[in-house]
């Protein structure tokens, strides 16, 4: 009677946390994304924009004397990501809103004195039933944007 005693509610609360545990595991179930490219088609990318784009903008400003900080990257920390896309999937659902999606736009801010890049993400969705190559995406203009991202002094270097 005294093991079951002991046993019983150690044996109770292994089981609540290994149910808790395999909840958890079920709720970050995920699929390869589709558009992945490897970090060497990356870095071509960033080089070639570096090359085609970047350097002609930062000459461009700084023969110009504009006080401007230049960024190539903005880091997003990935839960406050994950909580926006939820924050879109609900409000856009409250909406009606269908074939949700997120367009990145780059942007520019001014903070003491000096012209900054940024980015921010800006909710869409489709008003078509499925999603073709064709369709338009429409901003969800009634929606906040997410921006608060972090750029460094300089821009990281993509290996």
């Amino acid at each position: 009677m005294k093991i079951t005693k002991i046993v019983l509610p150690i044996v109770t609360i292994f089981l609540m946390v290994s149910f808790n545990a395999c909840s958890k595991i079920e709720e970050y179930k995920y699929e390869k994304p589709k558009g992945l490219i490897s970090n060497k088609v990356a870095n071509i990318k960033e080089e070639l924009y570096k090359a085609a784009v970047y350097n002609i903008i930062k000459d461009t400003l700084l023969d110009s004397k504009i006080p401007v900080k230049l960024n190539r990257e903005i880091w997003f920390d990935i839960d406050e990501l994950e909580n926006y896309i939820h924050y879109v999937r609900e409000t856009s659902k409250k909406q009606g809103y269908s074939n949700l999606g997120l367009r990145v736009y780059l942007g520019a801010v001014k903070e003491k004195g000096k012209i900054e890049t940024t980015m921010f993400f800006a909710p869409t969705h489709s008003e078509e039933i499925t999603r073709s190559a064709g369709s338009r995406n429409k901003n969800s203009s009634n929606i906040e944007c997410l921006n608060y991202g972090t750029a460094g002094e300089e821009p990281e270097e993509l290996d």
